[in-house]
C-alpha cells in the first residue's frame, strides 16, 4: 500500500478528472456563499497599500509581521505588478485592489488543496464515493470555508502544507521540507506538525498493515537531518533577512517584534473554551458561544439558562464530540491503523496544544494545520464503509453530511447579505458624514457591524475609503488594560488630523442588551460599566442613526481637558 501522502495514482483510471470534479464542486460553492469575515485582511491590504511604490525596507516595517513572514510581502509584489492593470479596468481604490490580490491568491489555493487531499485519500483504498464525501466535506468544515475566500494566508499556508505531505509520501525530502518551510513562513503555527512531518521523512518505506515498531526500527536518520537542515535554515534564513529589511539593530527589537505576532492575545479559561473552539472549527456556531461562556460565568446582564445552552447549538457541540469519538475508537479496534495513529496524533496533539497554552482556542483556522491528518484518518476509517455500514462509521458519515449541510446554509450568500442590511443601517446616515480621517468606534469587537464592514470590502460603502472602526475593548487582549489611554489617545490623533470621532451610543448604556454580544466576566480585567463611568463625563455634539446610533464627540475645552492627561496614563476623575 502507498504512502498516506503518495499521489501515483496508476491504479485509478481518471485520477485527475475525479480530483478535478471536487474542486469544480468546491468553487460552486463558495459562488454560492459568502464568509461571514474576512479576518486580517483589511489589516494585511492597509499595509500592502502604504508601502506600494516604496521599497519594503526600513525600521519598523510593517510588511514583515512574525506571523505571517511572507503574505504582506508576497501582496505588496503581486500588487506592485497588477495595480496597473486592475486601475485601466477597474475603478477600485488601491485597497480594494489590495484585497483582490489577496483574495485571488487564497481561492485558488483552496481548489488546489482539495485537489491534493482527493488524490492522496484515493490511495488510501476508500471508493471513489467516499473519496468525494471526505474532501467536500472537509472543505466545508467552518475554518476552511470561512477562510478559503478571505485573504488571509492560512489557505496558501494549507496548501503548502498538504504539498509537503504528498512529496514526503513519495520521498522526496527536500520539496516536502522546502513546502513545509514556506507553509510556516506564511503563518508560523504551521510548524507545530514538524514531529509527524519528521515522522513521514525518516521512515521513507512503510505500509498501512506493517506495525508501528518495525517502521520505526527502520528510521532513516539522515534523511531526517537532511529533512530538518534544510527547513529549519529557510526559515532561520528568512527570518534573519526580515530582520535586517527591518533594520533591526538589538535582540530587544527582534523580541518585541517577534513578540507583536501574537497580537495581543492573552485569554483565559482557555481549557474550558476549546470545549466550543474545536466544535467550531468544523461547524459555524454563530454566536452561541457567548451562551455558553454567560452561562458559565453567571452574566449578571444577560442570565442564560440550561435550556438556552440547549436550544443554542449544543447539539453541534455533542455531534462533534461523537464524530471525534467515533474516529479514535475506528483507529483503535484496528492493528493496522496504528502508524497512522501515530501520524495523525504528532500532526494533531501539537496544534491543540498550542492553542490552549500559547493562542486563543476560540478562532476555527486555529486547527487547520491539523486538518490534512484528519482528512487522511477520516478516509482511512471510511474505506470499507460502502460494504460494512458500522454504527460508527454512520455516525462519522452523517457528521460529515452535518458540516456540509448546516456551513453552506449558515454561509448562504442570501443569509449573509440580510445580515449585512441589518448593520449598514446603522451607518446608512453616518457613511457621508465621515472622512478619510474620520474614525467610528464601537464599543467591543464583537459588535455585529465589525464584521459585516469587514466582509464588504467591494461594497459602496467601503468608498472612497474604508470606514475607519475601532473597538474600545477586545475581551481576550492585553489591550484592555488600558483601554481608555488608547481611546484617549487615538481620538486626539484623529482630531489633530481635522477628523471628526464617532462612538457608538452603546457606551453609554449603564447595562448591555443581549445582541450586542457583551459578556460580563468574559475577561475579568474589565467590565462594562467602565464605559458609561467613562463616557458619561464627555461632551457630544452631534448624533447620527437613531437609537443605535453614533454621537460625535465634541472637540471642546472640556473634552480636551479630560482626555489630554488620559492619553499620558494619567486617570482624571469623573467631571459629571
Amino acid at each position: 500500500m502507498a504512502s498516506v501522502a503518495a499521489v501515483d495514482v496508476s491504479n485509478n483510471s481518471n485520477p485527475l478528472r475525479n480530483s478535478l470534479w471536487v474542486a469544480i464542486v468546491l468553487a460552486i460553492i463558495l459562488l454560492c456563499t459568502r464568509a461571514v469575515e474576512l479576518g486580517d485582511t483589511q489589516v494585511y491590504a492597509k499595509d500592502i497599500v502604504n508601502h506600494l511604490g516604496k521599497w519594503p525596507f526600513g525600521p519598523a516595517n510593517s510588511l514583515w509581521e512574525s506571523g505571517h513572514l511572507l503574505w504582506r510581502p508576497l501582496g505588496w509584489v503581486l500588487l506592485s505588478l497588477a495595480a496597473p492593470l486592475l486601475s485601466v479596468v477597474t475603478d477600485w481604490t488601491p485597497f480594494m485592489q489590495a484585497t483582490f490580490v489577496l483574495i485571488a491568491v487564497s481561492v485558488p489555493c483552496a481548489l488546489i488543496t482539495v485537489v491534493l487531499w482527493h488524490r492522496m485519500i484515493t490511495r488510501v483504498g476508500v471508493s471513489k464515493s467516499v473519496a468525494f464525501m471526505v474532501t467536500i466535506a472537509m472543505a466545508c468544515s467552518h475554518g476552511f470555508l470561512l477562510r478559503a475566500p478571505s485573504g488571509s494566508a492560512y489557505l496558501p499556508g494549507l496548501l503548502c502544507l498538504t504539498g509537503s505531505l504528498c512529496f514526503l509520501g513519495t520521498g522526496r525530502i527536500i520539496g516536502g521540507a522546502v513546502l513545509y518551510a514556506v507553509s510556516a513562513l506564511l503563518w508560523l503555527p504551521f510548524i507545530l506538525v514538524g514531529p509527524a512531518l519528521l515522522l513521514l521523512a525518516a521512515c521513507p518505506s512503510w505500509k498501512w498493515d506493517t506495525p508501528v515498531r518495525e517502521i520505526l526500527a527502520k528510521v532513516d536518520w539522515a534523511r531526517a537531518i537532511r529533512f530538518i537542515a534544510v527547513s529549519a535554515g529557510i526559515v532561520l534564513l528568512m527570518y534573519g533577512l526580515a530582520l535586517c529589511a527591518r533594520r533591526t539593530s538589538s535582540v530587544r527589537e527582534a523580541k518585541d517584534w517577534y513578540a507583536s505576532g501574537s497580537h495581543g492575545y492573552s485569554t483565559n479559561l482557555n481549557v474550558v473554551r476549546i470545549a466550543t473552539g474545536l466544535p467550531r472549527s468544523f461547524l459555524y456556531l454563530g454566536k452561541d458561544g457567548i451562551f455558553y461562556k454567560r452561562y458559565l460565568l453567571h452574566d449578571p446582564y444577560s442570565p442564560v439558562t440550561l435550556w438556552d445552552i440547549v436550544h443554542a447549538s449544543l447539539w453541534k457541540i455533542a455531534a462533534f464530540d461523537l464524530f471525534v469519538a467515533c474516529l479514535l475508537y475506528e483507529l483503535l479496534r484496528q492493528p493496522r491503523s496504528g502508524w497512522l495513529l501515530v501520524l495523525s496524533t504528532a500532526g494533531v496533539a501539537p496544534v491543540v496544544l498550542f492553542a490552549v497554552t500559547m493562542l486563543e482556542t476560540g478562532s476555527p483556522e486555529r486547527y487547520l494545520p491539523a486538518l490534512p491528518f484528519v482528512v487522511v484518518a477520516t478516509a482511512w476509517v471510511l474505506r470499507d464503509f460502502p460494504a460494512t455500514h458500522r454504527v460508527s462509521q454512520v455516525a462519522i458519515a452523517a457528521f460529515l453530511l452535518c458540516v456540509v449541510l448546516t456551513n453552506i446554509y449558515s454561509f448562504a450568500a442570501p443569509r449573509v447579505a440580510a445580515a449585512n442590511s441589518e448593520s449598514l443601517a446603522r451607518v446608512a446616515d453616518l457613511r457621508s458624514r465621515l472622512s478619510s480621517v474620520s474614525s467610528v468606534m464601537l464599543a467591543t469587537n464583537q459588535d455585529n457591524l465589525e464584521g459585516t464592514l469587514n466582509r464588504l470590502a467591494f461594497d459602496k460603502i467601503s468608498t472612497p475609503t474604508p470606514i475607519r472602526l475601532y473597538d474600545l475593548i477586545e475581551p481576550g487582549n492585553t489591550r484592555v488594560l488600558t483601554w481608555r489611554q488608547d481611546f484617549a489617545a487615538r481620538t486626539l490623533k484623529v482630531w489633530g488630523s481635522g477628523g471628526d470621532v464617532w462612538v457608538s451610543k452603546r457606551v453609554w448604556s449603564p447595562r448591555p442588551v443581549p445582541a450586542w454580544n457583551w459578556v460580563e466576566g468574559d475577561d475579568r480585567r474589565v467590565s462594562w460599566k467602565e464605559l458609561p463611568q467613562l463616557f458619561s463625563t464627555l461632551n457630544t455634539d452631534a448624533e447620527s442613526g437613531g437609537p443605535d446610533g453614533f454621537l460625535r464627540l465634541a472637540r471642546d475645552p472640556t473634552n480636551l481637558a479630560l482626555l489630554t492627561p488620559l492619553a499620558a496614563g494619567v486617570e482624571v476623575p469623573n467631571s459629571k
